[in-house]
């Protein structure tokens, strides 16, 4: 039987203007969703953990989970059952694709201010003449609220990935220019569903540039490095609690903000093993109004993770499987597609203007499928950190990562 691939990309998006939510109530808790956004997070902390603890680590386990939800309308039997639970939602109930929807428009119409931007793009690049079933493009597409749609000659290798990794490009504002290679796609390929994440934002209230001064940072492996240290005191919100500190800065006229969590010096190791969605629960809702004193170093970094053994560690392991993969919602019969590959970079820069992130998975198959200052607190950041953004509104966790050298790359 001849193999084909099928791939799904997962990319970062865009951040447009960020205002208030057109035609939505801000004080709608968005009570539907709030079981389908605890899954969403506890998914993004089971993959951290899932990540060599020896390295930092930066990734989108939004655009992660919404590759997969599109994967997930094509997955039958045991295939789709261990989607469900590493994605954690309930197989026989399938309400959430719809809360999903809702959710990705929300996101969509709140990322709208004059600071920055927030983009989430969904693609599915179908083989032309591979029969992807209509049904699954049309569930796939609706899953996302919404998806472009552009057939491809995937005979014609080399064009048909340099059209994907444009659109990648085109939708991280030319920050992940490359999601694929001639050589991933090593066999005929049925389907490539993309999605990318795009997020860029000044801060509510920004360093000023003249403060940075060069500062001492101890790495993940002990040794120690200088790097420019961004100085503010202004007012934040902080928490602290036992074996670690934590403090969250706005970004300018939205819901999204920026989350540093550090842990005490020496138990980075133990905390960030142990850290999981409920861990978060307790640091966000402890976070309150301080006058923060907060030293930040600047950072960038760009990060390639592998998702293969990740998403194994899962429990999504019949999927890689030929003999055991059924993913024929797609197309074809049981165990005529499988996943063969998976993979996810991303980008993040943090300097005294805000924040930039971008970030794009790729997941291939084989065919065979107000103000109260009183208080007062200090944060010096000097060793290895958590960083998440998140968007307040929905509590959905965009881009987390594991800081552990923050002058390892310069990016220009």
């Amino acid at each position: 039987m001849r193999r084909v691939w099928v791939a799904l990309c997962l990319g970062l998006c865009p951040i447009a203007a960020m205002s208030q939510p057109v035609g939505l109530d801000e004080d709608e808790p968005l009570r539907p969703a709030q079981a389908l956004v605890a899954a969403q997070n506890r998914f993004a902390f089971d993959l951290l953990r899932a990540q060599p603890a020896e390295r930092g680590t930066f990734l989108s386990p939004y655009s992660i989970h919404q590759a997969l939800t599109m994967l997930y309308v094509g997955a039958k039997g045991e295939t789709r059952a261990q989607l469900a639970k590493a994605l954690g939602i309930d197989p026989a109930e399938d309400a959430w694709l719809g809360q999903n929807a809702a959710l990705c428009a929300r996101l969509r119409a709140e990322a709208n201010t004059s600071s920055g931007k927030l983009l989430v793009a969904n693609a599915l690049f179908p083989e032309r003449k591979y029969p992807v079933r209509p049904e699954f493009m049309t569930a796939a597409t609706q899953a996302v609220a919404g998806a472009e749609v552009r057939p491809l000659d995937f005979g014609n290798v080399g064009q048909a990935v340099d059209t994907i990794n444009r659109w990648a490009a085109d939708h991280t504002e030319q920050r992940i220019p490359r999601v694929l290679t001639p050589d991933a796609l090593r066999d005929p390929v049925a389907l490539v569903l993309a999605n990318a994440v795009y997020f860029k934002d000044r801060w509510a209230e920004e360093f000023v540039p003249r403060r940075t001064q060069p500062g001492a940072f101890a790495r993940l492996d002990g040794s120690r490095v200088r790097l420019p240290v961004m100085h503010q005191t202004e007012d934040m919100a902080y928490a602290r609690g036992a074996g670690w500190q934590a403090v969250a800065k706005y970004y300018r006229g939205s819901h999204l903000r920026g989350v540093f969590v550090v842990p005490d010096a020496g138990g980075f190791a133990a905390f960030a093993g142990s850290l999981t969605s409920q861990t978060w629960a307790d640091i966000r809702e402890r976070l309150s109004s301080y006058e923060v004193t907060l030293a930040l170093p600047k950072f960038g970094a760009r990060v390639g993770t592998d998702l293969v053994d990740t998403l194994k560690s899962l429990g999504v392991t019949d999927a890689f499987d030929p003999e055991t993969a059924d993913l024929s919602g797609i197309g074809g019969e049981p165990h005529e597609l499988y996943l063969g590959v998976a993979s996810h970079e991303a980008f993040v820069r943090l300097d005294e203007e805000g924040t930039e992130a971008a970030a794009v998975t790729i997941v291939g198959a084989l065919k065979g499928g107000e103000r109260a200052p009183s208080r007062q607190a200090s944060l010096t950041i000097d060793r290895p950190f958590l960083f998440l953004i998140e968007d307040t509104a929905t509590g959905t966790i965009l881009f987390l990562g594991r800081i552990g050298n923050p002058g390892g790359e310069v990016i220009k």
